[in-house]
């Protein structure tokens, strides 16, 4: 008796889920002449019921949705593409509720307490950026560090160096910050505030993840240490060529064949260069300052209001003997290799290659200084030194393509499938569709000729005789460059 009873109760929730479902498809059937209903935005995890292989996947809503004053916060997708049937995978989708079209799904339904829908389009959550927070704390002579309001914070890329940050912002009243939608990569993060030091700390930025990085920065000096560099080109020979007055307070030791001197802020001092200096049996003559200073003033006095970075240049004392420097803009290298002094004898002639990385969209743009044009290479002769530049073009980063699904046409047995190109990703795509019945777990391929760039439509004609007694057909338009491939939302096709 009480077998029945339960029998009873159950068969009763079948006939009101059903009577819910058809009075829904009715209303739909009669405002459209599509079966979906009711647009879905949400994210989740996707899973499935051990018990066995045949159950089917779900998705357990981030967020669900109210329906019929309900509230659902599980999903049973009726086109789960087999690419995102894998468990505990996140993605983001768009959908729409659908109409229950078989007592299986029913009963599917009312056991997990989910709520069917058709998937118009899905993507990995692993896709998206990542996020970087913290703190900044200062020290002021006491053992508990205080929060810095006002501190700046520069994510400069860890490949291109501290050229301008990609990203910045400030600490509020309580030392905090926190910076969104930061592209998963590696970083060099730098915490400044003026009256104290800057501190810098390397970090990578992974995909969907919140990283956490906290500085504490230390008060500067009242009396700040400056430092005076001083190298000499060719050859880096500053500790045997320079007399420095006042002696600094201390000396840096980095085995560079430089000097670097030690002074307090706000010093004057006096730098002689030795007139002649003699390597590898070739003698040189000073003849003028480099970088922070200029003009052959001889000995040279500098105000050390901050750090310098001063340079003797030396000419070959001999009409016989000259030399080639080379300079590179942008993301190549040349041979010779650029950065040193090589010398020849005049006259001689010295072919210049310039030479591209491989990265996309890296391009050789000609050549300035003491030679011109774009041939590459180029032969410069050395009747006199010579300083030539190579100019590159900076590297482009190619990204995976966005691409848009479009209405198809249809004219009899035939149908025009229409796609475009959101964005290329940086370089020219090759485009596909994917087409198949609702009944058909493995997409149909149909590709397109030619390669496409970004606001471009593409299409193709595609027969419809080997789809006899099909109702609907889906599809959509797929874009891939050498970064990835992209699919475009899922469209459905009458036939009938």
């Amino acid at each position: 008796m009480k077998n029945k009873k339960i029998l009873s109760i159950f068969v009763v929730a079948i006939f009101i889920f059903t009577s819910i479902s058809v009075a829904a498809g009715a209303r739909e059937v009669k405002n459209s002449n599509d079966s979906l209903i009711r647009p879905i935005n949400d994210t989740g995890t996707v899973y499935r019921d051990d018990s066995s292989r045949k159950n089917p996947f779900l998705i357990k809503a981030d967020e669900g949705v109210d329906y019929l004053g309900l509230h659902f916060d599980t999903y049973l997708p009726m086109n789960l593409d087999p690419e995102y049937s894998q468990v505990g995978l996140r993605v983001g989708f768009n959908a729409r509720i659908s109409r229950i079209i078989s007592i299986r799904t029913i009963l599917q339904c009312i056991y997990y307490r989910a709520i069917p829908i058709f998937i118009t389009d899905i993507w990995r959550l692993g896709d998206e950026n990542g996020s970087l927070n913290g703190r900044v704390s200062g020290e002021e002579g006491s053992h508990f560090p205080m929060p810095l309001p006002d501190a700046k914070i520069e994510l400069f890329s860890n490949k291109l160096g501290p050229i301008d940050p990609l990203y910045e912002t400030t600490t509020d009243d309580g030392g905090q910050y926190e910076i969104n939608g930061v592209k998963a990569d590696q970083y060099i993060v730098v915490a400044s505030k003026q009256g104290y030091e800057s501190q810098t700390e390397e970090i990578e930025i992974k995909p969907d993840d919140s990283l956490s990085v906290n500085f504490i920065l230390k008060k500067q000096p009242v009396d700040p240490k400056v430092e005076l560099t001083l190298n000499t080109e060719p050859w880096g020979m500053a500790p045997q060529v320079f007399e420095l007055d006042p002696e600094p307070l201390d000396y840096k030791h980095m085995r560079d064949g430089k000097i670097h001197a030690i002074y307090n802020v706000s010093t004057e001092v006096r730098i002689t260069a030795s007139e002649e200096i003699e390597i590898e049996g070739e003698k040189y003559v000073f003849e003028r300052w480099l970088g922070e200073a200029e003009g052959n003033d001889n000995p040279l006095t500098v105000m050390m209001d901050r750090n310098k970075s001063i340079t003797g240049y030396y000419r070959p004392n001999s009409t016989e003997i000259c030399a080639l420097n080379i300079e590179v803009v942008g993301c190549g290298t040349t041979d010779p290799i650029p950065g040193i002094t090589h010398l020849y004898p005049k006259g001689t002639e010295v072919e210049i290659t310039a030479l591209l990385p491989e990265m996309p969209g890296a391009e050789f743009l000609g050549w300035d200084g003491d030679a011109e044009g774009t041939e590459n290479p180029i032969t410069v002769t050395m009747d006199s030194c010579k300083h030539v530049i190579a100019i590159f073009s900076d590297p482009q980063e190619i990204v995976p393509p966005k691409v848009e699904t479009l209405e198809s046409e249809r004219d009899g047995d035939k149908v025009t499938l229409k796609g475009k190109i959101l964005k290329d990703g940086g370089e020219a795509c090759t485009v596909f569709f994917e087409i198949k019945r609702p009944i058909d777990r493995e997409w149909h391929i149909v590709e397109v000729e030619g390669k496409y760039n970004t606001d471009d439509v593409f299409s193709i004609s595609h027969t419809l005789n080997e789809y006899n007694f099909v109702f609907r057909l889906h599809y959509r338009a797929c874009a891939s460059n050498s970064a990835g491939q992209s699919k475009g939302q899922i469209k459905e096709l009458r036939l009938i």
